[in-house]
């Protein structure tokens, strides 16, 4: 699965069956269950961590 997938605004995942292996080639959306805003702030944090992580070594490239 791919950070492009999750959207945080909208609480789901939608796994895209033509960049995820899913069971029966299938694209689906699963949805967060709410477990209290601490939790969703740290998934948030580590997404924005990811991203920054993946903008660097892009740069580093060039």
């Amino acid at each position: 699965m791919k950070l492009k997938h999750v959207d945080l605004a909208a609480n789901c995942i939608f796994q895209d069956a033509r960049e995820v292996k899913t069971k029966f080639c299938k694209s689906f959306t699963t949805y967060f269950i709410p477990v209290g805003d601490d939790i969703q702030q740290i998934v948030a944090d580590w997404i924005a961590i990811v991203k920054a992580m993946a903008a660097r070594q892009i740069q580093q490239h060039f």
